[in-house]
């Protein structure tokens, strides 16, 4: 926890499998802003970890190896504030605490791993599987009609999946 935490000299990090790590710790490394590029493995992203990271727009949640047992949790506002554009979901992520990627103003979409058993994306946004909870919508994206964009079998709203999106300019949830 807090190991790197406001370090601007760190401008990648690169935590591979064969490192054998479980967690990167709470606050790791909170508001580096030197920090461009991040490709981790390690099972469990903490809460902050990479909270503030404000020049992070490059971020591999499965070490290089898609087939890897990498990234299986992410914490509370792990990436929050970050630049990341899009964010890939591999397969092996099987829980996204409170809005991980939120307050990102780049994030435009998410795409999930066809073999991902908990998630998937529809019209740029993270859904669970069964497209019943709708988890997060990306932060860079300007409107959100939910007749329009919405999965159709969406009946639930994730506390987060808003938070941090300054840009809509209109919401409508249908009744029905």
């Amino acid at each position: 926890d807090y190991a790197f935490q406001n370090r601007d000299f760190i401008k990648r990090v690169i935590i591979s499998g064969a490192a054998g790590f479980k967690r990167i710790g709470v606050c790791a490394f909170q508001n580096n802003t030197g920090l461009t590029s991040v490709t981790l493995c390690a099972q469990r992203v903490d809460n902050f970890a990479f909270d503030g990271c404000t020049n992070l727009s490059s971020v591999k949640l499965y070490g290089g190896n898609e087939n890897s047992l990498c990234v299986q949790q992410l914490g509370y506002a792990c990436f929050r504030g970050t630049a990341v554009s899009s964010v890939y979901i591999p397969k092996n992520l099987t829980s996204y605490e409170g809005g991980p990627f939120c307050n990102c103003p780049n994030l435009t979409q998410f795409t999930v791993s066809s073999e991902n058993t908990v998630f998937a994306a529809y019209n740029y946004s993270l859904y669970s599987k069964n497209y019943a909870t709708l988890y997060q919508y990306p932060s860079g994206r300007y409107t959100y009609l939910f007749n329009e964009e919405a999965h159709q079998s969406m009946t639930r709203i994730n506390g987060y999946a808003f938070k941090g999106n300054t840009r809509i300019s209109d919401l409508a949830i249908p009744y029905g």
